[in-house]
């Protein structure tokens, strides 16, 4: 009986330690890069457990981060995240006027791969 008690404490510790909120996460780092690539990172692993609000809130923390630092690779990124969190929620209208948004900050810093999945997502959504 003990043992299941052991094993029910140390389960529900470890859901509590999980569990703490993005904005906690974030407080701890200084750099606002930092910010910015944690929070897309943990966005990413909310759109692959199929928590498409979670996502959303962490993008759009981390489009603000990216807007502060103007980093226009990182914003044409975070607006294609949100526009897969548009098209995860069925509403591929939505997502086609959210990449749209990404259009001011193309230039010659964005990468080539950021402007191919750009150019894949506006693709994917205007059929």
């Amino acid at each position: 009986m003990k043992k299941y008690l052991i094993i029910l404490f140390l389960n529900c510790f470890c859901q509590l330690v999980q569990s703490q909120p993005v904005e906690k996460i974030v407080e701890a780092i200084t750099e606002p890069q930092q910010k910015a690539d944690t929070l897309k990172y943990i966005g990413r692993r909310f759109i692959m457990r199929g928590k498409p609000d979670s996502a959303a809130h962490c993008f759009n923390l981390g489009l603000s981060f990216a807007k502060q630092i103007k980093n226009n690779n990182l914003i044409v990124q975070f607006y294609g995240q949100l526009s897969k969190v548009d098209e995860m929620q069925q509403n591929p209208q939505k997502a086609l006027s959210t990449i749209r948004n990404a259009d001011v900050y193309i230039d010659a810093t964005v990468s080539k791969a950021t402007i191919g999945n750009y150019l894949l997502f506006t693709s994917t959504y205007q059929e």
